[in-house]
């Protein structure tokens, strides 16, 4: 185990964890404080301050410390442990029939303490055990050692190169009340398992009156249950909020906030489901397979190309390497020449005048079946753009099979990187080569700050190119300072929660509000603010976070990656 991180508020001199730790372990702690109390704390051990915006001022504190810390520590074996946590031992009777101790639990002693962690530590070597922890004492523990697949809280091992490639995919900051819970749900349904130690366990001192308590203090019933329906709302079979027959929230639960329901073995066990439904689909291991070629909207695959290869086709090979590079080449090229394609029809049937396709084309579209490839025809105008942006790079650019091959290749972010080209030439060839950066919109050129690596890359997402432009084209208001005087509440203003809607079937954008909706209305409230009134008045956009929940949820309703959902290939866990 590399590191241990207790993160911490407003307790310098209460570290109940940390205090409760044997000397050799206490030398692996790494307490993880907030910027603006650091110089409180004078415990013997490393410090993670985290970044001044981080704070108990913003709702999502916990959960973006929480994030903070995966991301540091993303490759890595580790803890992340409550800062009021004692350790027990439960008598092992119960689970072998020889007793180990008089009574039915003790408290965890430096002998024990340190043979848990070396055990949390080889479970996580385990192929299917990405998460491990300790088991909350209040529960009536099972017969056995350890369960898979269970419900873990407030002390958790986490081995973070096995899923440090879909850590940024993660919800990490979705929810303040509830965020591990919705952490943990995800994970399992990628098909990362965890372990949870029935002999060990713990208790969190803050349950009790004594301790202070910064996250739940304030918390109230609605808000509790606000974040819990939309843990609901993101995985709806894994994560059941209960009420009772008038619509009530069931008293009782985790602080007695309402009770909830969560099925952590269910959420595992979905995420094999695609990799077995596939090999019975295509009889690779029965070796069933026919030849006949069968029929799918007008396609016809031929089943014998699917079955899983034999030894000899994938031992590793020059003839293997290349197999491999030709069909990522051939789906590159593939996919331009679609764009591309799009982006002519586009110009021969859109009548410029009224920014309209004309009624031959919708006609041609909807009979022709285009909207089962497309989508809705806003999406083949987003593949339009695409092509806009291959033609440009192939015809305008100084090295255009340089370019051609920096591009990415999925259609959200080639339309977002449109959207630049559209704005300024320049500023898209200066994409290609940096990020750039500005403070405001008419700040000189010379005053731009530019950095490696360029913005346009290969594995660009449409999430990053979006969260670049709306900062380029509305450049956000220089963080306040401590001394700032501008701290009384005027005005608060909400959009509407249509902004998340999207089609269950098509994944297509339905409701009254659209992103770019948004960004035109911010950019109106942000017209009204300049250097002539920078002394009296400031305002905070929330534009990141509204981003971050549209992109997450249009994923979550993409009906691509919902057909072939199966388990991230993570092959380093089988070697």
């Amino acid at each position: 185990m590399e590191r241990i991180f207790i993160p911490t508020v407003n307790r310098p001199k209460q570290q109940i964890t940390y205090e409760h730790l044997p000397p050799h372990l206490q030398k692996r702690v790494t307490l993880v404080v907030q910027e603006w109390e650091q110089n409180n704390y004078n415990y013997d051990c490393d410090y993670l301050v985290l970044p001044s915006e981080i704070n108990l001022g913003d709702r999502l504190c916990l959960a973006k410390t929480r994030a903070h810390i995966y991301r540091t520590a993303r490759n890595e074996k580790y803890a992340v442990l409550d800062d009021d946590i004692v350790f027990k031992r439960r008598n092992s009777k119960r689970f072998t029939g020889n007793s180990n101790m008089a009574t039915s639990s003790r408290q965890a002693t430096d002998d024990d303490l340190t043979e848990m962690f070396e055990l949390f530590s080889q479970w996580l070597d385990e192929k299917n055990v990405t998460l491990c922890g300790a088991s909350q004492v209040q529960n009536i523990p099972a017969t056995q050692a350890y369960r898979n697949n269970a419900s873990l809280s407030s002390a958790i091992w986490v081995n973070g190169s096995d899923f440090s490639d879909v850590l940024d995919d993660l919800p990490l900051t979705e929810v303040k009340y509830g965020e591990d819970t919705l952490f943990f749900l995800s994970l399992l349904t990628r098909g990362f398992g965890n372990r949870v130690s029935q002999e060990f366990c713990f208790e969190n001192k803050s349950l009790g009156k004594d301790l202070q308590q910064s996250l739940w203090d304030s918390a109230t019933h609605d808000e509790v249950w606000r974040d819990h329906q939309r843990i609901q709302e993101l995985l709806p079979d894994f994560f059941k909020v209960l009420l009772d027959a008038e619509g009530n929230r069931v008293p009782g639960g985790f602080r007695n906030y309402g009770k909830v329901r969560t099925y952590w073995s269910k959420a595992f066990k979905q995420s094999q489901v695609p990799l077995k439904a596939a090999t019975n689909k295509f009889g690779s291991v029965k070796k069933t397979v026919q030849s006949n070629p069968v029929e799918v909207s007008k396609m016809t695959f031929n089943l014998s190309d699917f079955s899983i290869p034999g030894d000899n086709q994938v031992t590793i090979s020059s003839k293997l390497e290349a197999e491999l590079k030709s069909h990522f080449h051939t789906d590159r090229r593939n996919r331009f020449r679609l764009y591309v394609l799009s982006s002519g029809i586009r110009r021969k049937y859109l009548d410029e005048n009224a920014q309209k396709y004309t009624d031959e084309f919708l006609k041609w579209y909807d009979k022709a079946g285009m909207k089962k490839l497309f989508g809705s025809i806003a999406n083949f105008t987003k593949y339009a753009s695409a092509g806009d942006v291959i033609s440009y790079v192939a015809s305008e650019t100084s090295d255009p099979e340089k370019y051609l091959n920096q591009l990415p290749v999925s259609v959200g972010a080639l339309y977002e990187i449109s959207m630049i080209l559209k704005a300024s030439e320049e500023t898209f060839k200066l994409c290609l080569q940096f990020t750039a950066s500005r403070k405001t919109i008419d700040e000189p050129k010379f005053d731009w700050k530019t950095k490696k690596p360029a913005l346009i890359g290969p594995r660009v997402t449409e999430q990053t190119v979006r969260t670049w432009r709306q900062k380029w084209e509305n450049p956000p208001p220089p963080k306040a300072k401590r001394t700032d005087k501008r701290t009384l509440p005027l005005l608060t203003i909400y959009c509407s929660g249509e902004l998340l809607d999207f089609d269950r079937k098509t994944g297509d954008k339905i409701g009254c509000l659209d992103l770019e909706q948004v960004e035109q209305f911010l950019q109106l409230v942000s017209a009204h603010f300049g250097e002539g009134n920078s002394a009296q008045f400031r305002f905070e956009s929330k534009m990141d976070d509204l981003t971050k929940m549209y992109f997450k949820r249009k994923e979550y309703y993409d009906v691509t990656r919902n057909a072939v959902k199966g388990r991230k290939d993570t092959s380093g866990r089988y070697v």
